[in-house]
């Protein structure tokens, strides 16, 4: 998987989607002050305490120090540090369907998982 964000139009948001096999699944948003470095992470599936169920956790492979999530919400509401939001893009700073596109995305994760492939994103701006 590769999440390729877009310029950074605001201060506070950061657009961009999430490709898979040079396909995009969905889009994405970031806190634009608290987003995840760029680099490569390694996906597993844990706990949240903001999303209150299992969401895929990444894991920066060279600083396993450094780590967010893949979430569910519309905007500001669930827009915490190193959350990466999924969804449909509406406008810029918006995503709707998350919560159907996040369902999606976690299944597909977590089947991948089961098979025993490692699933990794790498990063980019």
């Amino acid at each position: 998987m590769e999440l390729r964000r877009e310029n950074a139009l605001d201060a506070y948001w950061r657009d961009g989607v999430l490709m898979i096999d040079e396909q995009v699944v969905c889009s994405t948003l970031e806190n634009a002050q608290n987003c995840l470095p760029s680099g490569r992470y390694s996906v597993r599936l844990g706990h949240s305490e903001v999303f209150r169920r299992k969401v895929p956790i990444l894991i920066n492979k060279q600083n396993p120090t450094i780590k967010g999530c893949l979430g569910f919400g519309n905007g500001a509401y669930k827009l915490r540090d190193g959350t990466i939001l999924v969804g449909v893009r509406d406008v810029s700073g918006l995503v709707i369907h998350s919560h159907k596109t996040f369902l999606q995305l976690y299944n597909r994760i977590a089947k991948a998982l089961e098979r025993g492939k490692d699933v990794e994103v790498v990063v980019s701006n």
